[in-house]
Parts: C-alpha cells; structure tokens; sequence
C-alpha cells in the first residue's frame, strides 16, 4: 500500500465498531465520484496544458484513494451476513442513507441474472460472486466461453479455491486443450430417455418456437437414438445379466480416470530425491501419445456408452447390423430368476420394435435425418471434443458434484475454435445437470453441496427445456448465476413465452449499463413506477391563489439513467426491493501460473513468422552484396 495511506488505514481500522468504517467508506465513495466528476468537467477544456497538469494530480488521486477503498472493501465481506454486493441506495425510500447491501443465501435459492454491455464490470462482478460462493461452501460449476488473453477467470477461480484452502477441488475442462483437460463422459448414468431427449434438443435452433420441420427432425432423432440405446441395453442384460463384466469395466475405467489425473504415464524425472514431473506444456506438442487413453465402440456395454458408440450406430449400415445383433442374441435362460427373464424379453421386444421403427422406410428415408445426426455425435465423439467427452466412459464430475467436498469446475468451451460444438457442448452439461437434479427429485435424496451453475455469456445456453432446469433445480440443490449482454438475449433464444417462465423463477435480477435503446428503455419499464404526491398552485380570477395535492406516476429508474451507469455500478432488484449499487472492485487475480501450451495453429503462424523474417533477412544480405559488388566496380 502507498506510504500515503497507511496512517489513514490503520487509523481506520483501530475505530471501533463497523459503523464508522462504513460511513468512511462511504465518504471515499462519494470523494472518488467527485474527482471522476471534475475529471470529467476539465477534459472538456482539454486544449489548455494546464489542465493536463490538473488532471494528472486528479488522476493519481483517485489512484490513491481507490486502492485504499479496495482494502476497506476486505473488511466488509462477511459470508456469514450473506452475499454482499456492494454499497445501496434504496429506490423505494431516497431519504436512506447509503449502506451494505448483503443478500440473504436463503433468497439465492431462486436464480440470479446479469445483463450489461462488455467493458463495464460483468467479469468482475461474476468473480467477487464466486469468490463467496466458494467461502461460503457451495459447489461451483463456472462457464467461461472468453477464456481471454490472461486467463482472468481462471486465475480468479485458482486463486478464491487456494485462499478457501480448496484448490485441489478444481477442475478445468478445456477441449481446446484435451491433454490437460480434466475428461468424463457426460451422459453416464442417464437414462434412454434422457439421454435421446438431449440428442432431439441438441439438434434445434432454440430461437423461440420451434418449426415444424423442426419438430419432426427433433422427434426423429428421439426415434433413432432410443433405438440404439434400447438395443445396447437389451444386448448388455442378455450377455451379462447380473452385470458382472460391468462392474470389472467400471472398474477399469475408474482405474484408468485415476491414473489420467495422476500423469502415471508420464517419465518421472528426479531432482535431490524430490519427484518432478516435466512440463506439460511441452509433452502437450512433443509426445502427446502419453496423454491418450483409447477406447473401442461396444454394442453391449450401454452403461458406459458414450458418442462414440452414439455416433457409430447412427449411420444406416451400422444401425442394421445392430438390428440383426439384436435378432440373433437370444436371452438368456435364467431358472433362479425368472422375473430378470422375463424382465430382459421385454428389453428384446422394446429394441425390436424400435430398431424397426427407425429402419423400415429405408436408407434414403433414414438418411433424410440420420446423415445431420452422425455429423453432430462424430463432432462429439472424435477429435479435441471427442477426447474430452468420451476417452473416460465414467463421469467424475456428477461424482464430485455428489461428494461432502463438492467441486470447484471451469468449463471453457472456446466458442471461438468450435463454433457449432461450443453451443452444443454447454447444452449437453446442462442436460447432465437436469439428469442429476431429476434424479435428486425422483429419490428424494440430494446431494451434500449447493451447486451455483455461473454462466458468463448464457445466450448459448438458453434453448427450450431450459425452463424446466431454471423450475426444479432450485428445489433441487443448484442457482444458476446468468450473464448476459441484455435482456433481448433470452427473448431471441427462447421467444417470450419461454423466456417469460424462465424469468419468472429468478428473483435477482442486476442491470448494467446498456448500450441499445430499446435495452434501455427495457430495464426502466421492469423496476415499475410509483406515486409521487405534487403541490400544484393554482391561481383564480380574484388574484387569490390556492393549491392541490396531485398524484403522479413517476418511474423508479429512466432509460436515462441505464445509459449514465459507470463501470462497476448497476441497479439491482432483489425480492421486490430496488436498489441503486455501487458493487466493490474485485482485485485483478494472483499471479498463479496458468499460461497454456502453444496451439497447433499458433505454432503454424510462428513459423510462417520465421519464414518470413528469414526470407527479408536473405534479400537485404542479397541487396547488402550487390551494392557492395557495384561500388567495387564503380571503384
């Protein structure tokens, strides 16, 4: 901290009682908007170098008395009171004085939404969030499609687990980096009909109601994936009906999970008797083998299946051949069990019916749905996805998320790199949520940890069904934390009807600055209006004067004053209260090393660069030696 300051801090907080520190705080707040204002006023004389002068002192000022404000801000968090989100000013009663605005953890039960253009505080205000999220013993389970130059969040998420003593919570799940990712298959433990409602979903644009076509493509894609799994899992029971192999494979694959995240196949390397382990970055591009772990597509292992099975048996030819596996495997004769016998018929009959459902119209029908189909389950089966997805056929994160500890997980779909598999990526994890919740409310046993589901740009994640997680999650045991550039982001994915019901179970709702009008005027008209009495003095024709008392409709909030909010400050309703708030500056994170392995692409772009330098440097040396030969000769 400045020499400057520590008298004042340390004067601060010898006074007793927090009321005082408050009101100081208070006091800092309005000084450092003052400076802002006079800042603001001289620039528009910016001509004049004097005033360059004045406003470099204002400058370095506010510097001062902003970093002193950040360390009086530590002293205010206090888990224990609830979520604090900054310094209020109550919209429903002006005469109030400013003061700490906590959230009870009780009312974030209901979901919390964020809306505000880039550049204005949405990142920070998402980290201080998280950070007491953690502190105060809820799960985490954060999307970050930016990623971003310095790995901000990510930084913030390492740094708030280490300061809770929780860092090896963490999990990051990057397919960018499928090497370093931490990998789990997320349709283990669902059923059939979960898991082909999440294919029909995934194969829909999400903007409103759906067309027609797009209801009949979607029911055709339920059809088929149905098929498959209920032949996967007729052939499972008829081959191994006490799930004996099954048990050893889950075993294999927990095993294997293990070793993964051990690094037990890299080379040790040793260092005065310590074990060091190389650089990940570098096995990343050199040897990257030591990461893989393979797996082979089964038609008679549905408790593991993944996408890549999925995708395999989406294809016509294969789906046939699964239709006369299923024909030709008989079931099994069990005199001890007749009930499983007879249970396991059933699965045969089911499959059969299925299979042919799907097949009967034949391969041109078939291929008017199942072609898009395979293309979608290959981009998450194979390749960096793939890698991530289904390389693990267990799922470790649901695990975690049902452990006393809990998860701390960051989810980084790089939308940039996989445009059309990001949007995918981040519905399949919502639908895995939805899967657990559901089974949380079907058992009516939960699970140990809160989860707070925090989306960074949830525009994505909005598609039809996302109503029913935003409904029976809460019950359930997850708040899901949105953030969005407006409010026309959900209306556009969802359409108003939807998008109406999914507000309807969110309680918080924080408004930014926004940059569009008709945003603007937006978040005015939800805060409401209300009745102002006004004196109106009247005058008669005998010079006489009196007055009336008259009612006026005035709003709490004008599209205005969305447009004046600066960075870092919003207005926040919360349960029918309104507040103006000044949220606390979140610190920029740790130094934690977090710097990723060099991309395939960047190295192509580096080499290009050499390339390049090389080919300058050769013609200049070419151009040095001519000129040099002429002024020989001219000599």
């Amino acid at each position: 901290m400045d020499a400057f300051l520590k008298p004042f801090y340390k004067f601060a907080l010898k006074i007793k009682g927090k009321k005082k520190l408050v009101k100081q705080y208070i006091e800092l707040n309005s000084d450092i908007m003052t400076i802002v204002n006079d800042i603001e006023s001289l620039r528009i004389n910016s001509d004049d170098p004097k005033v360059h002068v004045k406003i470099r002192a204002l400058e370095i000022t506010k510097e001062k008395l902003s970093n002193y404000l950040v360390e009086l801000e530590e002293e205010f968090y206090d888990v224990q009171k609830g979520l604090w989100i900054g310094l209020a000013y109550d919209l429903k009663d002006v005469d109030k004085p400013p003061f700490l605005l906590y959230l009870p953890w009780k009312n974030l039960h209901n979901h919390i939404e964020v809306f505000g253009t880039s550049g204005y505080g949405k990142s920070r205000l998402m980290a201080l969030v998280v950070r007491q999220f953690i502190h105060f013993n809820w799960s985490i389970f954060a999307v970050d499609p930016k990623g971003g130059e310095k790995q901000e969040v990510a930084q913030w998420i390492y740094d708030f687990a280490a300061e809770a003593g929780m860092e090896h919570l963490v999990m990051r799940i990057m397919p960018s980096y499928p090497e370093l990712s931490d990998k789990g298959n997320p349709i283990f433990g669902m059923t059939d009909v979960e898991i082909a409602s999440m294919g029909a979903s995934l194969t829909v644009s999400g903007s409103g109601t759906q067309s027609s076509e797009e209801q009949f493509f979607s029911g055709q894609v339920y059809k088929i994936l149905y098929s498959i799994l209920s032949a996967t899992t007729y052939l499972e029971n008829a081959i191994d009906p006490f799930k004996i192999e099954v048990n050893k494979k889950i075993v294999d694959e927990v095993k294997k999970y293990i070793a993964f995240k051990e690094r037990k196949s890299l080379p040790e390397t040793y260092n005065d008797s310590d074990v060091q382990y190389p650089d990940f970055a570098k096995i990343a591009m050199s040897d990257p083998e030591k990461f893989q772990v393979t797996t082979s597509v089964s038609a008679h292992t549905r408790t593991l299946i993944t996408f890549r099975e999925l995708a395999f048996f989406s294809i016509y030819e294969n789906i046939k051949e699964l239709h006369k596996t299923v024909l030709n495997v008989p079931v099994p004769r069990l005199e001890n069990n007749k009930a499983k016998e007879k249970e396991i018929h059933a699965m045969k009959d089911l499959a059969l019916k299925a299979l042919n459902e799907v097949t009967k119209l034949g391969k041109d029908y078939y291929d008017k749905v199942g072609n898009s189909l395979s293309v979608l389950l290959f981009q998450l089966a194979y390749g960096p996805v793939g890698s991530v997805l289904c390389d693990v056929r267990i799922n470790p994160l649901v695990k975690r998320a049902r452990d006393k500890e809990g998860m701390i997980v960051l989810f980084q779909p790089a939308p940039m790199r996989f445009e059309k598999v990001s949007e995918v990526l981040i519905k399949v994890y919502t639908r895995m949520w939805l899967s657990l919740f559901g089974t949380v409310g079907v058992s009516g046993r939960g699970i140990e940890k809160r989860v707070a589901m925090i989306i960074d740009e949830a525009k994505p994640m909005m598609f039809p069904g996302i109503e029913e997680i935003y409904n029976k999650a809460r019950q359930l045991g997850m708040t899901i934390m949105s953030l969005f550039q407006s409010k026309s982001d959900m209306k556009f994915k969802l359409g108003e009807i939807l998008a109406d019901i999914t507000q309807d179970n969110t309680a918080t709702s924080i408004s930014m600055k926004q940059v569009s009008n008709n945003s603007r005027k937006e978040v005015a008209e939800s805060f409401g209006t209300v009745k102002v009495a006004t004196n109106i003095q009247m005058s008669e024709s005998d010079g006489v004067g009196r007055s009336t008392l008259a009612w006026q409709e005035t709003e709490y909030v004008n599209a205005d004053d969305v447009n004046d909010l600066q960075i870092g400050e919003g207005f926040v309703q919360h349960y029918g209260n309104k507040y103006y708030v000044k949220f606390p500056y979140q610190r920029d994170p740790m130094p934690i090393n977090v710097t990723m392995p060099t991309l395939e692409s960047e190295n192509a772009y580096e080499f290009i660069a050499q390339i390049e330098s090389m080919l300058v440097n050769n013609e200049q040396a070419i151009n040095q030696i001519n000129q040099e030969s002429l002024m020989k000769i001219g000599a």
